[in-house]
């Protein structure tokens, strides 16, 4: 069974409840303050720019804020494809044509040099990767009236990520309007379409 409290122990335990200050000879007053507790930093407005498109560089922006001033240390990155797969961990990334028709969210860990850290992560609102637009022209070519039909071929422009014509999936069909009974100094045009490609 527990005993009571002596006169003592009660003296003891009023005086921890009291605030922490004292009063000395002379009025002279010591007073201790307790500073609030160090906290996390905090990442905000994360997002990402750049052209959403295979082969495009993406840059994933944010602000970091630490409310005791804490600097900057190393904070951390994640590039998620949709939401889940992590295929990249620096503060930018190139897309890559496993990203063409999925959506890739830019990740930020804020990390502070000093004090309480890391903070907890932020992400980005999720981004559509779509296809690198190609330009297709047909070959032009220059006939004497009766000259058999020429072959139309395609050439292209603006291939990203060392794409090359060899990696077009499905080659676009070339024609002419030209035929070997087309009135002299008539103009005939040549036209490529169709085709397709994953990531173009």
């Amino acid at each position: 069974m527990a005993q009571p409290a002596s006169a003592l122990q009660r003296r003891q335990a009023a005086a921890q409840r009291q605030p922490c200050s004292a009063v000395f000879g002379g009025g002279a007053t010591l007073t201790v303050t307790f500073n609030a507790a160090n906290v996390a930093p905090v990442a905000s407005a994360v997002s990402i720019s750049g052209t959403a498109e295979y082969g495009q560089l993406l840059t994933g922006n944010y602000t970091y804020n630490d409310a005791d001033g804490d600097l900057q240390g190393t904070s951390t990155f994640r590039w998620l494809r949709n939401g889940t797969t992590v295929v990249g961990t620096n503060q930018t990334y190139t897309a890559v044509g496993a990203d063409v028709g999925q959506t890739l969210t830019f990740e930020v860990t804020p990390v502070a040099a000093s004090g309480i850290s890391p903070g907890t992560a932020v992400q980005s609102s999720a981004v559509a990767i779509g296809k690198a637009p190609l330009t297709v022209t047909a070959s032009s070519h220059t006939l004497t009236y009766g000259d058999p039909i020429p072959t139309v071929t395609p050439s292209y422009a603006t291939f990203v990520s060392g794409d090359n014509a060899a990696g077009i999936d499905t080659p676009p069909t070339c024609t002419t309007t030209y035929t070997t009974t087309s009135v002299a100094g008539s103009s005939q045009t040549t036209t490529c379409s169709g085709g397709s490609d994953n990531n173009h």
